[in-house]
């Protein structure tokens, strides 16, 4: 038999503790690869695996950060061209 410790569900709190601890080791791993304290078995620096930038990316896209804000400077006339990535026919 289960114990209703084990079974109940994470509390909205517990879920925004946890987003944060996630977010913030990807953040950690990723410092720990840029500043190049990874490093193989010889000593060399190792440069940020393919996994680990797909897991970021993956992250990010389930949290809707899928491209970065930017800014537009609304005089520019080929504003109108550019398609607007928002309209749910590009999603």
């Amino acid at each position: 038999m289960s114990s209703d410790k084990n079974t109940s569900a994470a509390s909205e709190s517990e879920l925004k503790e946890l987003h944060g601890r996630v977010a913030r080791a990807y953040l950690t791993l990723l410092d720990r690869y840029e500043s190049g304290e990874v490093k193989d078995i010889k000593g060399n620096v190792k440069a940020i695996p393919a996994s680990v930038l797909a897991s970021c990316a993956k992250f990010l896209a389930d949290n809707g950060v899928d491209r970065p804000e930017r800014e537009v400077d609304l005089d520019d006339p080929l504003n109108d061209e550019l398609p607007d990535l928002d309209d749910e026919r590009y999603a």
